[in-house]
C-alpha cells in the first residue's frame, strides 16, 4: 500500500486501525526515512503489533492504543494515512461499518494537513459505505482548494486560527513514550475540523487477495 503513492523523507504516516502492524512494517521497510504511527483499540492487536515491530527491528514505527474515531492528536499533524479498513463481512457488524468509516474519515481529515493523502484498503462491498463519505475529484479542477493561499500563509508565517497548535513529533524524540505524552497533552484540547476540508477520491484499484477481493482507494484532502 505504501508503494501506491510513496512517502517523502520525514513524512509522518498514520495507520489509525493498525491491527498487527503489517501495513506499518511494509511502509517502514519501503520508506525508511518516513515516520510511522499505528493505533488500535484492541489490546491484543497492540501486543501483536509490538511483537511484529520488535521482530522487524525497525526504529521508525511507534504503536499506541487509541480509537480511529477519536484520534489523540492535534490537527494537521500527519502527511498521509495508510489503513486496511475492517471489511465488515459479518452481517452483525454491517450496520456499524458505515458509522465507523464516517467518523474515522472525519478524524483522518482533522489530523492530516490539506493536500495530504489517504490510501485505504477495503472490500468491494464495503467500498459502497466509504464512497458515500468522499467526493469525486473534478477532472477540470486546476488545483486543490486553498493550496495557493495556504502556501502563501506558510511563507508569511501565518497560522490558521481554527486549528489546534501542531505538535512536531520530532520535537518529542519520535518515541512511543513521547507520543503517549502528546496524546495526554491534547486529550482535553478542542479538536476542530475546518468545514472546508474534504476527502476527494482520486483513484481506486481492484485487487485479488486469494481468499478475498479488495479495493484500494486513494484519497486526497482538499
Amino acid at each position: 500500500m505504501a508503494l501506491v503513492f510513496g512517502q517523502q523523507p520525514g513524512d509522518r504516516v498514520l495507520d489509525p486501525m493498525c491491527g498487527a502492524g503489517t501495513v506499518l512494517v511494509e511502509g517502514a521497510v519501503s520508506f525508511p526515512d518516513a515516520f510511522y504511527v499505528g493505533l488500535d483499540r484492541s489490546p491484543e492487536q497492540i501486543e501483536r503489533a509490538h511483537s511484529n515491530v520488535d521482530f522487524s527491528e525497525l526504529a521508525n514505527i511507534s504503536i499506541l492504543h487509541g480509537s480511529a474515531m477519536s484520534l489523540p492528536f492535534v490537527s494537521d499533524l500527519f502527511d498521509a494515512v495508510l489503513c486496511d479498513l475492517p471489511f465488515g463481512q459479518k452481517h452483525s457488524v454491517l450496520t456499524k461499518i458505515e458509522e465507523l468509516y464516517r467518523r474515522s474519515l472525519v478524524e483522518m481529515a482533522r489530523v492530516v494537513h490539506r493536500g495530504g493523502i489517504a490510501v485505504l484498503l477495503t472490500s468491494p462491498f464495503s467500498s459502497i459505505f466509504l464512497e458515500r463519505h468522499i467526493r469525486k475529484f473534478p477532472v477540470s479542477r486546476p488545483s486543490l482548494v486553498g493550496d495557493e493561499e495556504q502556501e502563501a500563509g506558510k511563507e508569511q508565517g501565518e497560522e490558521d486560527p481554527t486549528l489546534s497548535p501542531v505538535v512536531d513529533l520530532k520535537d518529542h524524540g519520535d518515541t512511543e513514550g513521547s507520543l503517549s505524552e502528546i496524546a495526554t497533552d491534547v486529550a482535553e484540547q478542542p479538536q476542530l475540523v475546518p468545514s472546508e476540508k474534504q476527502w476527494f477520491g482520486v483513484e481506486s484499484h481492484s485487487l485479488g487477495l486469494g481468499v478475498r477481493d479488495a479495493v484500494i482507494h486513494v484519497l486526497k484532502l482538499a
